[in-house]
């Protein structure tokens, strides 16, 4: 294939998750239609059927997209060791700006049992965001900043559990803490860690 109908087929595609990824979000799964995605798109059916064949792919597509730039951003945060600095990226993804990860995240835990690929896009971010945690908090361990007796992979998926939860609340206005708060209550989970040794 020419190179200009290469790139021209990614910019389409690209266009196609990016309109998928609004509409998925302001709808939820059930409700969005291919026809509200090419309007947002401003496609024809058939164009958009070019590159995806069906809702779950499109779906799944939008998925992997907002979870990839979910996952860079934390990967940032965490390439300074920091732990405080990742905690606070995590809940990030609280911030109403940030509803299109909120929602395709969420939603894709009630999803996962129909949609077995999913199961396995979901499984393998949540294994990837749990390894972030567990390598910043062994980092953090290793400076001394935090107790070698935590164990970093239990804590690690501890605060992947109450992440998942505050990011539930997110959804609801009003619900849960705000950004900061969460921040807060993350943090201060390791207060008895600090310093080296449990106050």
């Amino acid at each position: 294939m020419p190179r200009v109908s290469v790139e021209r087929a990614r910019a389409q595609r690209e266009r196609i998750i990016t309109a998928a990824v609004q509409v998925f979000a302001e709808r939820g799964y059930g409700p969005t239609t291919i026809d509200a995605v090419c309007q947002v798109a401003g496609l024809s059916k058939g164009a958009v059927y070019t590159y995806v064949a069906s809702k779950e792919e499109l779906f799944l597509a939008a998925s992997e997209h907002v979870f990839e730039r979910r996952y860079a951003t934390l990967a940032d945060a965490a390439r300074g060791g920091d732990v405080d600095a990742l905690l606070a990226a995590f809940t990030g993804s609280l911030e109403q700006d940030q509803r299109a990860f909120l929602r395709l995240w969420v939603e894709g835990f009630l999803l996962a049992e129909a949609i077995p690929d999913l199961a396995a896009l979901k499984a393998g971010y949540h294994e990837r965001f749990a390894g972030l945690l567990v390598d910043v908090l062994q980092a953090a361990q290793r400076g001394g900043s935090l107790d070698p007796a935590l164990d970093a992979r239990s804590a690690a998926v501890a605060l992947m559990a109450l992440a998942d939860g505050l990011l539930l609340h997110a959804l609801v206005p009003g619900s849960g803490p705000a950004p900061e708060q969460a921040a807060s209550v993350l943090t201060d989970l390791f207060v008895p860690w600090r310093g080296g040794s449990p106050s």
